[in-house]
C-alpha cells in the first residue's frame, strides 16, 4: 500500500507541474491588429448603388430562375447542359472529397479506442530477464486486451482543423453552384443569340427576294427607257450584297447551333435540329423588397469568398494553437500470461493509465514561419472578398443599367417597327390606287425588314440583360444556402 500510495502521489505531482508548465514554455506571439479587422461591406454603399440601379420591390430570382421564360426547349437545354458538363460533376466531386476530409478531421478529436490481440512463441534466454522456470525455455506468450486514446485539446487546434474542414465543404458547395450558375446563364445566352442567328436569316431572305424584284423592275424601266444604266447597276450591287448579307447570316446560324450544342454536350447532328423562337413578350423580373447586405451574400461567388476567410481563420487559431502543448490521456487493459491456458483468468490482468505531455521548447522558428503564413492566407482571404463585395455592387448595378437602356432601346425599335409597317400599308395603299409605282413599295418593304430586324435585336438584348441581371444577383442561390458557421 505504501508504494502504491507513492506511485499516485508521482503522478499527481507530474501532473501538476506539466499543467504548470502549460503556459509557460513559448509564449505564442500577439496577432496585429491589421489582420484583425473585419471584412464587412458598407451597407450604404450597397443599398446606394442598387437604389440608383432601379429596384422593384417583388420577390427574389429563383433556383431554376430559366422557367420565368417559360420556354420548355430553353429549360431542356439547361438541363442536359447541367447533366453533361465535366465541369461541374469535377465540382461535385470536389465536395465529396471536401466532405470525406471533413470526417477525416472529426475522426481525429474524442477518445479513440483499439483492440489488440497477439500469440507469440518465444525462447526466454537461460541468463536474461527471465526467471526460472522460464529461463533457457520455449513458451507461448499471449496479450489480449484495450488500448485508449483522448486529446484533451485544450487550444483547440482539433477544432479549428474541422471547422477548417466544414468550411471547405461550404465553399466547395458554393463553387459548384457558381459553375452551375455560370453554365445555366451561358446557355440561355447562346439560346438567344440562336434565336437572334435565325431572325437575322429569315430577314436576309426577305431582303434579298425584295433586292431581286427591285433589279427586275429596274431592269423593265431600262428597257422602256425610263431608268439608268446606272440605276440598274446600283440596284444588281445592292441585290449581291443582300445575297452575301444572306450567306453570312446563314453562317451565323450554323455557328450559333454549333455553339449551343457544344455548351450542352451535344454533336453536330443535334446542332442542325436546334431552334429558338424569340418570345413577344418578355417576363418581369422580381426583386427583392428590402436592400440589405443580403443581396449580396446570395450570389454563390460572394459565397466562397466568405467561407475562404472562415478557413483562413481557422489556419490561423491552428497555427496558434501550435505554441501551446498537447496534452493526452492513454490507458490500457490486457490479459497477459505465458502460457495460454490460463490467459482470460483475473489474475493475469494488466492495466495502465497515465497523462502525456508534449512541450514544444525548440524549433520556435517554424511556428513562427507557420503563422506568419496563415496571417498571409487570411489577409489575402479578407482582401478577396472585400474586392468581391465591391465588384458584385458594379456588377449588378451595371447589368440593372444595362436593362434599363436595352428596355429604352426596344421600345424606340418597337415604335419604329408601327411606323414602317403604316408607311408600308399607306405606300401600298397608293400603289392600289396607282399613285405610286412598284418599285416604291418594295423600296419601303426594305424600311420594314430593317425595322424588324433592329426589334428583333433589341428584343434579344433585352432577354440577354434579363439574363445578366439573374446573374449579378447570383441566380436564386439562396434556395441552396444551408447557412453559415
Amino acid at each position: 500500500m505504501r508504494r502504491g500510495s507513492a506511485t499516485r502521489t508521482t503522478l499527481i505531482l507530474g501532473t501538476v507541474l506539466g499543467t504548470a508548465l502549460l503556459t509557460s514554455c513559448v509564449p505564442a506571439p500577439r496577432m496585429p491588429l491589421a489582420t484583425m479587422r473585419r471584412a464587412v461591406p458598407a451597407f450604404t454603399t450597397v443599398r446606394t448603388a442598387l437604389a440608383h440601379a432601379g429596384l422593384h420591390p417583388g420577390r427574389w430570382p429563383a433556383t431554376r430562375w430559366w422557367r420565368v421564360f417559360h420556354d420548355p426547349k430553353l429549360t431542356q437545354l439547361i438541363h442536359q447542359g447541367l447533366a453533361a458538363s465535366g465541369t461541374i460533376k469535377a465540382a461535385l466531386a470536389h465536395v465529396r472529397a471536401a466532405r470525406a476530409a471533413y470526417r477525416l478531421a472529426a475522426s481525429a478529436n474524442g477518445l479513440s479506442l483499439a483492440a489488440n490481440a497477439s500469440v507469440q512463441r518465444e525462447r526466454a534466454s537461460a541468463t536474461g530477464l527471465v526467471p526460472p522456470p522460464f529461463a533457457g525455455h520455449i513458451f507461448n506468450y499471449g496479450t489480449l486486451g484495450l488500448n485508449a486514446h483522448y486529446d484533451l485539446a485544450f487550444w483547440d487546434r482539433q477544432h479549428a482543423a474541422v471547422k477548417a474542414a466544414l468550411g471547405n465543404i461550404a465553399a466547395r458547395q458554393a463553387q459548384a453552384a457558381l459553375l452551375r450558375l455560370i453554365m445555366s446563364t451561358e446557355i440561355a445566352e447562346r439560346y438567344w443569340n440562336l434565336a437572334l442567328a435565325q431572325s437575322r436569316v429569315r430577314t436576309a431572305q426577305a431582303r434579298a427576294r425584295v433586292r431581286a424584284h427591285i433589279v427586275g423592275l429596274l431592269q423593265s424601266r431600262y428597257r422602256a427607257g425610263l431608268a439608268s444604266a446606272i440605276q440598274v447597276n446600283n440596284g444588281q450591287a445592292a441585290l449581291a450584297a443582300a445575297r452575301m448579307g444572306l450567306h453570312a447570316t446563314q453562317t451565323g446560324l450554323l455557328r450559333a447551333r454549333f455553339a449551343l450544342a457544344a455548351l450542352v454536350g451535344r454533336g453536330p447532328g443535334f446542332a442542325y435540329r436546334l431552334s429558338a423562337p424569340t418570345p413577344s413578350h418578355l417576363p418581369a423580373l422580381d426583386f427583392p423588397r428590402r436592400i440589405s447586405i443580403d443581396l449580396l451574400a446570395r450570389r454563390p461567388d460572394i459565397e466562397v469568398r466568405y467561407w475562404q476567410v472562415k478557413i483562413a481563420s481557422a489556419g490561423r487559431a491552428e497555427a496558434r494553437a501550435r505554441y501551446y502543448p498537447d496534452v493526452s490521456l492513454s490507458g490500457a487493459l490486457a490479459y497477459q500470461s505465458i502460457t495460454l491456458g490460463t490467459l482470460i483468468d483475473p489474475a493475469n490482468i494488466a492495466a495502465a493509465v497515465g497523462p502525456a505531455i508534449n512541450l514544444p521548447l525548440f524549433g520556435n522558428g517554424a511556428r513562427r514561419a507557420g503563422l506568419s503564413r496563415s496571417r498571409a492566407r487570411f489577409d489575402m482571404a479578407v482582401d478577396h472578398y472585400n474586392a468581391s463585395i465591391i465588384n458584385a455592387v458594379n456588377q449588378v448595378a451595371y447589368a440593372l443599367l444595362a436593362l434599363a437602356g436595352a428596355r429604352q432601346e426596344w421600345q424606340q425599335a418597337k415604335a419604329q417597327t408601327r411606323h414602317a409597317k403604316r408607311a408600308f400599308v399607306l405606300v401600298k395603299t397608293r400603289l392600289r390606287a396607282g399613285i405610286v409605282g412598284d418599285l416604291s413599295a418594295r423600296r419601303a418593304r426594305l424600311s420594314l425588314l430593317a425595322a424588324q430586324t433592329a426589334e428583333d435585336q433589341s428584343r434579344v438584348r433585352v432577354l440577354k440583360a434579363l439574363v445578366a441581371v439573374i446573374k449579378s444577383l447570383g441566380g436564386g442561390y439562396h434556395a441552396l444556402n444551408h447557412g453559415r458557421a
